[in-house]
């Protein structure tokens, strides 16, 4: 891969650019009617009755952020007792990003949603003076396989089960973004 390339213009990216990464989502599946492609805002698919429907953007860390930005999606349709299914991206990019950063960002988001066996649909690029550093907002949703698992749906007296720890994903980003800070207190 050339490290050198152009800088990414400010604005939408251009056709080429965006018809060769959006080969790294899912386009081809046999439930998707209409899939990621240059030119399209939004996916069809073939539904069901109970979907749970999520949003979270990933804002304080570029580092991982693809990585980052599957796994707390994915976290919220799991936790409402579901299974993620399909997930859509906005990632606006400040002027100056190359294109070599934007792949990456996009080869994190492909391994992280295949590994979650999400089909990554669609979504929006572009480079923007609205942001100062790289953000990602991704959607995603997910098929209910029971009943909700709501947190007004606790009762006092009932058994907490935990399979990790308590708060991992925020206890990662704070140990990557403040090591000293966390070096400390080890």
């Amino acid at each position: 891969m050339n490290e050198n390339r152009d800088k990414l213009e400010q604005g939408k990216l251009t056709p080429s650019i965006l018809t060769k990464l959006l080969k790294s989502t899912s386009r081809k599946a046999p439930e998707i009617i209409v899939g990621a492609d240059a030119g399209e805002d939004a996916a069809v698919v073939y539904g069901a009755e109970k979907l749970i429907i999520t949003a979270d953007p990933i804002t304080f860390t570029e580092e991982n952020i693809g990585f980052y930005t599957v796994a707390v999606n994915c976290n919220d349709i799991v936790a409402m007792g579901g299974k993620p299914v399909y997930l859509t991206t906005t990632i606006l990019l400040p002027p100056g990003t190359t294109q070599n950063r934007l792949e990456t960002v996009f080869k994190e988001i492909k391994i992280a949603s295949r590994g979650a066996g999400l089909l990554w649909v669609g979504g929006h690029t572009e480079v923007t003076s609205a942001v100062n550093r790289i953000v990602v907002s991704a959607q995603a949703i997910g098929f209910l396989l029971k009943n909700p698992t709501t947190t007004a749906g606790a009762k006092p007296g009932e058994a907490l089960v935990m399979t990790k720890w308590a708060g991992l994903e925020a206890t990662t980003l704070i140990a990557r973004e403040r090591q000293e800070e966390t070096q400390k207190l080890l």
